[in-house]
């Protein structure tokens, strides 16, 4: 069986279900776009969407409330760090919170061993937030169910004014579980390009439970007609990266990491990971493709990003709570990672060694599997980090981190917390946006400075 990966506290919720046929994931509302898809290999599958690009429907989704978000002084598990702690910096870094977007509400299909295959939740539940990227003037929020629990989203969010966003479209996927999104604009204000995601799924019809799916963005309206699904190595889906004309998509259990060409959807190679070959998320840049993977221990395997040559795998301390998120951002000749209950830690790409970390909280409000550093977002020498329970942490580097120097080593002038409510999941941050994926609660939205 495919398991999500998520983060305990952010999801729980509990999931009512009924008996019945293998009735998969079904929106409230609007009808499915009809065209079938045609894998490579030729094998048809029924398409199972709901696309939403009425902004008035939406609307109610999302709220605007814009409060004054404080800092706070954090405490870590050990001071093995270089920064300073006590009380947060005078000013670092001044934010807001601009408000909250819902999650949208799906009928759940659910695997079970009962002797029918399947059931179905007794009504529409809330999606999960898990993922959200940046991209141009465009946001992606990716949503799913836990477990054996099956249906996902994805939602696409204008924040061309990031003080005042939209929510422009929605897209509902039966029986998958979308891990992921990116987009990749045709330029920097139409809000045209294609979307790219990473799911799982529970559908025996598709001949892969991991797959990667393109769909279309015209000015922020989202179709299917340019419609493709690829097959990953693996059992569940989990991370995406595009650069240079080539889409990486990793997928855990028993999995691994797959190359094709962005243009033709022609493999172009695939690796299987190190370890326990639970690949959990890419980063692409500098002409290397960085794989992190987890389990009873993390592993970062680097490749050449054309040929996907290994180049690298080297072990580090974390990564190993299961059915977790554990991403990875090249920054330079560098890899910080989002290492669980490791902390962040920053690696270099050419040695393994452990260049700079930042400890996971101590915080004794939350257990151990919710201390755990789920994801990692960079710009502005600025690092930003999802810490489950206790929620997003920013550190401010002490020298900048883009640097060819793939041994430089790490340190943070300040780390403070973000007095938002909430466990998280996942954050991205680029410009003045930061966006917080926090499961059940779905996503804030926040202004920084």
């Amino acid at each position: 069986m495919i398991t999500p990966r998520f983060s305990a506290l952010a999801l729980s919720l509990a999931l009512p279900l009924v008996a019945g046929a293998c009735t998969v994931a079904t929106a409230p509302a609007p009808t499915p776009t009809p065209p079938t898809v045609v894998w490579p290999q030729g094998t048809p599958v029924a398409r199972r969407i709901t696309i939403t690009n009425d902004v008035a429907a939406l609307s109610a989704r999302l709220h605007i409330n814009p409060t004054a978000v404080g800092l706070r002084a954090v405490g870590l598990k050990t001071q093995a760090v270089s920064l300073s702690l006590g009380a947060p910096p005078p000013a670092p870094i001044t934010l807001h919170s601009v408000g909250q977007l819902d999650p949208p509400q799906a009928v759940a299909e659910i695997v079970n061993n009962s002797g029918n295959g399947h059931e179905t939740s007794s009504g529409p539940i809330p999606l999960y937030a898990v993922t959200v990227s940046i991209a141009a003037n465009v946001a992606l929020v990716s949503y799913m169910l836990t477990g054996t629990y099956f249906a996902g989203a994805v939602d696409v969010l204008d924040i061309t004014n990031v003080e005042a966003p939209v929510l422009r479209a929605s897209a509902l996927f039966d029986h998958m579980n979308i891990a992921t999104a990116e987009f990749v604009p045709d330029d920097p204000t139409s809000g045209s390009g294609d979307v790219y995601l990473v799911a799982g799924t529970c559908d025996a019809s598709y001949p892969a439970t991991a797959l990667m799916e393109r769909l279309r963005l015209d000015n922020f309206q989202m179709s299917a007609a340019a419609d493709y699904r690829l097959p990953l190595l693996g059992g569940s889906g989990e991370g995406l990266a595009i650069a240079g004309g080539r889409l990486y998509g990793t997928a855990g259990v028993q999995g691994g990491v797959r190359m094709f060409d962005q243009a033709t959807q022609a493999l172009l190679g695939e690796q299987a990971v190190g370890g326990d070959g639970d690949a959990r998320w890419v980063s692409v840049a500098g002409g290397m493709a960085v794989v992190v993977s987890g389990g009873l221990a993390g592993r970062l395997d680097v490749f050449d990003d054309q040929s996907l040559r290994p180049l690298g795998s080297f072990p580090f301390d974390g990564a190993t709570v299961p059915e977790s998120k554990s991403t990875v951002q090249l920054v330079g000749a560098r890899a910080f990672v989002a290492a669980g209950p490791g902390g962040m830690q920053v690696l270099s790409t050419r040695t393994g060694h452990l260049l700079g970390q930042i400890p996971v909280p101590a915080d004794p409000n939350y257990g151990p599997a919710d201390l755990v550093n789920n994801a990692v977002s960079i710009d502005r020498d600025l690092v930003v980090m999802s810490m489950g329970g206790p929620g997003v942490y920013v550190a401010g580097s002490a020298a900048p981190l883009d640097t060819p120097d793939s041994e430089a080593p790490f340190s943070a002038a300040w780390l403070t917390g973000l007095d938002i409510p909430g466990s998280v999941n996942h954050v991205s941050f680029r410009g003045h946006a930061l966006l917080v994926a926090s499961g059940a609660s779905g996503l804030q939205i926040l202004s920084i400075d």
